[in-house]
Formats: C-alpha cells, sequence, structure tokens
C-alpha cells in the first residue's frame, strides 16, 4: 500500500509538473493533482463501525467540485477513478467495476447538489451558499454509499444510523474545498487542500484503529462462543444460530443498536456459565438453566461493557410472569427474546424442517413461559426468510 501511494504521488507530482509547462495558466495544474489526491484517497477507506468503508476521495472530490467546471470536473473525476480501478485492492473485475461506478455516480451527484445549492437555492456564491452546498454534496456521495451499503445487505436497519466518521469526512471535505477556492473570497490554493488533510489523515488513522481494536474483541467473543460447543454440552453452531435469530427477532420488536448489540453478545455466550461449573455439577445429569445463567452472568457482569448482557443472561432462563410494569418489560424483552431464540434451535436442532412443530411446541407451552409478543415476532421473521436455521 505504501509503495503505491508513493508511486502515485510521484507520477502525479511528474504529470503535474508536464501540464504546468503546456498549460502554465488556469487550473489543469491544480486539477492533475487533485486527481492523483483521489487515487491516493481511493486506497484510504475509515472503517467506520456498522456502515460502509469511506473513502478518503470523498473529501477531495469536494475541492473538485467546488474549483472546476462541468466538462473539467468530468475529466478529472474519470480518469482518477479509472486509475484507482485498477490499483485498488479489490477481490475481481466486477467488484472493482461496481466501486468505480459507485465513486462516479456519487461524484455526479455530489455536483449536481452543489451546483443546484448554488446557483439556483443560493443565488451566487455567496459565503453561506457555498458552505452548506458543499456540505450537502458531501453527505450526498456519502449518503448513496450509505444506501448502497443498505440495499447490499437487504435491509436499510442500521443505515444513517451515527454518522461519526461520516461527519468527520464531510467536515474534511469542507474545510479543504473553502481552504482552495475560498467561500466568497479569495482561497489558499493547494495549500489549502494540503493543510486540512491532516486532520483527515488523523481522523483515519483513529478510526481504522479503533476498526481494527473492534474486530478484535468481535473475534474474542465469538470464539468464547465456540468453548461450551468444544467441549461437548451443546450442539455445534447453537450460539451463532440463536445469535442470527436473536438479532432479528430484537430487529422485529424494535429494540435500539445497542440493546441489538447487547443482544448478540449474551446470545453468543449464553452457555458460558457451562464452564464454571464442577464436573459434580454437571456430570450424570443436565445442568440447571438458572446455574448456568448466573454463573455466565458473573462473568459478564465483571466488565461494565459486558454487564447488559449479563443482566439479559440472568433474565433468560426463569421467567414465570409477565411483568405488569411496562418499563420492566422493555428490560426484560431482550432475556426473552433470548430465551425463545434458543429454546427454538433446541427444539429444530438447526434443521429448518423442524421449524413449524418447533413453534408449534413453543407456543403450546405454559402462557407464562414464553412472551407471545416475542413468539410472534420470531414467527414473522421465520416467514420473512430473514433467518433460515441451516
Amino acid at each position: 500500500m505504501t509503495s503505491r501511494i508513493t508511486g502515485i504521488v510521484v507520477v502525479g507530482a511528474v504529470v503535474a509538473a508536464l501540464t504546468a509547462l503546456v498549460a502554465p495558466h488556469g487550473d489543469a495544474v491544480a486539477l492533475v493533482l487533485l486527481a492523483a489526491g483521489i487515487v491516493v484517497g481511493e486506497l484510504l477507506e475509515i472503517q467506520s463501525t456498522g456502515g460502509p468503508p469511506l473513502p478518503l476521495s470523498h473529501a477531495v472530490v469536494l475541492v473538485v467540485v467546488a474549483l472546476a467546471s462541468a466538462p473539467a470536473f468530468a475529466v478529472t473525476i474519470v480518469v482518477a477513478e479509472l486509475v484507482a480501478a485498477v490499483l485498488r485492492p479489490a477481490a475481481n473485475v466486477r467488484s472493482r467495476v461496481v466501486i468505480t461506478l459507485q465513486r462516479l455516480l456519487g461524484a455526479a451527484v455530489a455536483y449536481s447538489v452543489f451546483r443546484i445549492g448554488v446557483d439556483v437555492v443560493g443565488s451566487g456564491r455567496t459565503k453561506w451558499a457555498v458552505l452548506a452546498s458543499l456540505a450537502a454534496a458531501g453527505a450526498a456521495q456519502i449518503g448513496l454509499d450509505e444506501l448502497v451499503a443498505a440495499l447490499a445487505r437487504r435491509g436499510i436497519e442500521g443505515a444513517f444510523r451515527a454518522w461519526r466518521a461520516e461527519l468527520a469526512l464531510v467536515t474534511s471535505g469542507v474545510l479543504m474545498a473553502v481552504g482552495q477556492a475560498g467561500a466568497g473570497g479569495r482561497g489558499m490554493g493547494l495549500w489549502g487542500p494540503l493543510i486540512f488533510s491532516v486532520p483527515l489523515l488523523a481522523t483515519w488513522y483513529s478510526f481504522n484503529r479503533l476498526s481494527s481494536i473492534r474486530r478484535t474483541y468481535d473475534q474474542t467473543i465469538r470464539a468464547l462462543s465456540v468453548a461450551p460447543e468444544l467441549g461437548g454440552l451443546v450442539r455445534t453452531g447453537h450460539a451463532q444460530r440463536v445469535a442470527k435469530l436473536s438479532v432479528a427477532v430484537g430487529r422485529e420488536l424494535g429494540l435500539d443498536h445497542n440493546e441489538l448489540e447487547q443482544l448478540e453478545i449474551a446470545a453468543l455466550l449464553h452457555h458460558i456459565g457451562h464452564l464454571c461449573l464442577d464436573d459434580a455439577e454437571v456430570l450424570g445429569r443436565p445442568a440447571d438453566p438458572w446455574e448456568v445463567a448466573e454463573a455466565g452472568a458473573a462473568i459478564l457482569r465483571a466488565t461494565d461493557y459486558l454487564a447488559p448482557a449479563g443482566d439479559l443472561l440472568a433474565v433468560e432462563p426463569l421467567r414465570h410472569r409477565r411483568p405488569i410494569d411496562p418499563a420492566e418489560r422493555r428490560r426484560g424483552l431482550g432475556g426473552q427474546v433470548l430465551k425463545v431464540a434458543s429454546a427454538f434451535d433446541e427444539l429444530t436442532g438447526g434443521d429448518q424442517a423442524h421449524a413449524p412443530a418447533a413453534i408449534e411446541a413453543l407456543y403450546s407451552g405454559p402462557g407464562y413461559l414464553y412472551d407471545t409478543e416475542v413468539l410472534a415476532a420470531l414467527e414473522r421473521v421465520l416467514v420473512r426468510s430473514q433467518v433460515q436455521p441451516v
């Protein structure tokens, strides 16, 4: 990656020098260097939590949007994206083509939004019209990425949720564009994008470090979830299936992102308590679900971040009555979702063919055992095939 970026910078500088000899006046040299910046930005992506990867090129595109005429903008973007398509570490040719078309469409949308904001709504290049139009253009191209990612996973849940990395990228792009061309006044030229790229690169580094830490954390949770299966205490794949089903049912019931995240952790680790029980307590008889849940909850409650997941484990095994207080029911809803999902997978054994019989068995149980609203949500999820037991 470093060698590629170095090569792009060197080639961009050489082409810019040749352009300065042929066309010393105008914006040609600046556009060549900005095109090189777009190519570099395509190779550097912010890994935002729960969102699509965001290339730093989005910020550089805003500089070109504010600087170039429509023909010059089109040529700059097309050339830069074609070069980036060759250098991009995509899996195959189809992925390269799809990403390139997405980037070209995003740039076109950004330019259209900017022109409409400045020329139509803003009635000229006033300071506030330029700033608002640049911000809207940046949000538009990132919004397109969010929409494409949501369509790829066949659902818009989670899209446009936090926008922390997205906001940083748009803000940096606006500052770079204003620094270069100014907002109703004289700009700094290419020094503007160069100076304001420093906080953008810092943002990229910080988010990618955070993404790496989060990835390690998730992998650790999933590795721990397999431990009871490797010990022969539960069926292989049970934790993964219960987690997938629990999240789908929880989403159907309107749980927010944080609740779904803790529900997934609790589902992955809801049998971790098996590992804390002495052999004498397990040998010769099935483990008491309450003992398993209490042991697992104690483990998770030892860490502040996992404590809510531990509370869900404590609720899951023995919840014999439906609370009257709505606030109390809301707190226990995740536990009921986990309880239903776990029971469903145990009844089906991971085989979809047994799903109708499992649903019937859950409804046939005592009314206090399984929440009927959760069971109804489970049925809706299965009918829509959001989760297919495998």
